[in-house]
């Protein structure tokens, strides 16, 4: 009787012993899933902010064409096309930096979103309030 009741009490020990292990597995993937997600959207950033630095540069060509020609030529790009592309770019780089900060669990600068920590009370990029409602209290 003594032995059933030793094995019974190993066979709880073990199944609560499972199932504290499959629950540490199951955040272990989620926290995985998590920083997948975040690597994809960083580099999905990165290749905007790229793109959008190209556009700036064709502005600057465009612009300058323009300043040092009598007459812009047909083949200048047109400024209102380039800087629409780069306001475009813009608005991706602000949503893909909001969903970063959202699955990290962290702040976004409401002035340059940035993305900080959220125990930050200012923008390590450009010196903003985060919490701008906590300054008055």
């Amino acid at each position: 009787m003594e032995m059933k009741k030793l094995f019974s009490d190993m066979a709880q020990k073990a199944a609560a012993a499972a199932d504290e292990a499959r629950e540490v597995l199951s955040d272990a993937g989620r926290t995985v899933g998590e920083k997948a997600d975040i690597a994809k959207l960083s580099l999905e950033l990165s290749r905007l902010k790229n793109e959008q630095e190209a556009v700036f540069t064709k502005i600057g060509r465009a612009f300058y064409e323009q300043q040092s020609a009598a007459q812009a030529t047909e083949d200048a790009p047109h400024m209102e096309t380039l800087l629409a592309q780069a306001s475009e770019k813009e608005l991706l780089i602000r949503e893909l930096s909001s969903r970063i900060a959202q699955i990290s669990k962290k702040t976004e600068c409401p002035s340059c979103h940035t993305v900080c920590s959220a125990d930050a009370a200012f923008c390590p990029a450009c010196g903003a309030p985060l919490h701008p409602a906590d300054l008055g209290e």
